[in-house]
């Protein structure tokens, strides 16, 4: 299993290319570097930190140079972007907006990149459900898939809780669904 981290508001501090690193999210998704083994910190590439309007996540596997983040943007819009520890910059935004649309108020969920370079974005586009997946690979993004169904029907809150990629790219989603009405009920999922 790839050593993916998916956050809702931070990751780190790890290692990597003789750095310590910290992606935070604030207002503005934000990246810290240290160089004396986490005496001080600079953060890198404030000039090109994407703002950010709502549910945001970030994934790093372990390995490769590039961390993934994906939020919501201020007009609503669910966006990818890279941030390259390499040259400590950002990448330029992938917009989702053709696939996904704006929306009243969708929520970012996971993120993850397989091996062969595609990323998926596991989105809401409205609450209480359901969870989509949107796939990015070559530039360019699929049309969404329903991932995760309303297993109770109406008045039922799916809440995704992480994804793991293994090593053959095989991503496992793991959730729960909570009926609000009538009686609470909750029940966990792994797919």
């Amino acid at each position: 299993v790839k050593p993916a981290m998916t956050f809702p508001g931070y990751s780190g501090p790890f290692s990597f290319g003789g750095a310590q690193w910290c992606l935070a999210l604030w207002t503005t998704l934000r990246v810290y570097k240290s160089m004396d083994g986490g005496l001080t910190w600079s953060q890198q590439d404030a000039a090109h930190e994407p703002a950010i309007n709502g549910d945001s996540r970030i994934n790093w596997d372990g390995v490769t140079n590039r961390a993934q983040a994906a939020y919501i943007d201020n007009n609503n819009f669910p966006i990818l972007i890279e941030f390259d520890f390499t040259t400590g910059l950002w990448t330029a935004p992938h917009s989702e907006n053709s696939t996904i649309g704006q929306a009243a108020g969708p929520n970012i969920t996971g993120v993850q990149k397989l091996a062969n370079g595609d990323v998926l974005l596991f989105y809401i586009n409205s609450l209480p459900g359901p969870v989509r997946m949107a796939v990015l690979s070559g530039g360019a993004w699929t049309n969404n898939i329903q991932v995760i169904a309303q297993a109770f029907g109406a008045g039922q809150a799916d809440q995704f809780t992480y994804s793991v990629v293994d090593a053959t790219d095989t991503t496992h989603i793991f959730w729960w669904s909570q009926k609000v009405v009538p009686n609470n009920t909750q029940v966990y999922f792994y797919r």
